[in-house]
């Protein structure tokens, strides 16, 4: 017979943030700048084999000195000191599969608390990691790309905030009239942030899958409030009800109770000639109305608070004012 004698290897470092969304090896954006990670988020640790869970893997639970442990995290390039660089994680840490049926061959690690905010962590194995077979790395692994995590909002003003949403997530704040802007801060990385609005006190933002977030502390948290979906594009308040609009086919969603749950509102549908549902991307609010726009034209409005719509527009041939596609609406003076 032939005993198995090559070392295993890490084929994968991966970010998973608290609703379960990942991200593999890379951490940066297309621009290379770091993506921003939540403080929430764990690490995850992949091997191409299954691996020895005797006793090789072994994370720091006590505090956070770097020391001999297999798996680490660190902020401070791993310094084998009492400064406090090594993020404390919980032992053992959670062995899953990764490839299919392949087990032991994952690692979950936990932080005890939360990482710290706006800081930058590398990952690293030690050569001491075994796989069933008693076969030892040969040689200690870092991972090659580090990550940052989202940045701490330095202040909650009771006013005077400007809030602006996006890719991955990402929010940014200003609490000065726009002249200055706060570093990115994310509570979550896995779907892109498309419009958002304010009112009661809330701030509510749309985007991506059909996810819904709101703030109630001014930007500084933010709380899941519908998670699965069609995208969604743009989001007004008025007459005490947030009104969503979706990108798939003139769906929209409303909320009368502060944005904590949401009901679907089925597109309007026949006329002569025929209306055709497209996409939508803008609303806005104004003279107890909601109009909202799309693509090919598209205009539909609302004056029961998004209850129902009805059609202003077929968004097909003929056109009524033309067949652009049409990406945002705002009312002022009297006007849409």
């Amino acid at each position: 017979y032939v005993v198995d004698t090559k070392p295993p290897t890490v084929d994968h470092v991966i970010l998973k943030d608290a609703l379960g969304s990942v991200i593999q090896d890379t951490f940066t954006k297309s621009d290379g700048t770091y993506r921003c990670i939540p403080v929430d988020s764990n690490i995850q640790v992949v091997f191409d084999y299954i691996m020895d869970t005797s006793g090789s893997i072994t994370t720091n639970a006590s505090d956070t000195n770097c020391r001999a442990e297999t798996l680490k995290v660190s902020s401070d390039n791993f310094t084998p000191s009492s400064s406090g660089k090594c993020v404390k994680i919980a032992s053992p840490p959670a062995a899953s599969n990764h490839d299919s049926g392949i087990t032991n061959q994952k690692f979950t690690l936990d932080p005890v608390d939360n990482l710290s905010y706006y800081t930058t962590y590398q990952v690293r194995v030690e050569t001491g990691v075994e796989d069933a077979l008693e076969n030892n790395m040969t040689s200690q692994y870092t991972h090659s790309n580090a990550f940052r995590t989202s940045a701490f909002p330095s202040s909650t003003p009771t006013s005077g905030v400007f809030v602006a949403v996006g890719q991955y997530g990402s929010t940014f704040r200003s609490i000065d009239n726009g002249t200055s802007w706060d570093n990115e801060t994310c509570s979550f990385f896995g779907f892109d942030l498309n419009g958002v609005t304010y009112a009661n006190n809330t701030f509510v933002a749309v985007g991506q899958g059909g996810k819904i977030v709101k703030s109630t502390d001014n930007a500084s948290s933010w709380q899941i409030t519908n998670t699965s979906g069609s995208q969604l594009n743009g989001i007004a308040f008025g007459g005490g009800t947030f009104d969503v609009v979706a990108g798939s086919s003139g769906y929209t969603y409303r909320s009368a109770d502060n944005g904590s749950s949401w009901s679907n509102v089925v597109p309007p549908t026949g006329g002569n000639p025929t209306n055709y549902n497209r996409n939508l991307f803008g609303v806005g609010f104004g003279n107890s109305t909601f109009v909202a726009v799309g693509d090919n034209g598209k205009i539909v409005r609302s004056t029961n608070n998004g209850s129902s719509w009805s059609n202003v527009t077929t968004g097909t041939s003929p056109y009524t004012y033309g067949n652009n596609n049409l990406r945002g609406v705002t009312f002022g003076n009297n006007t849409f």
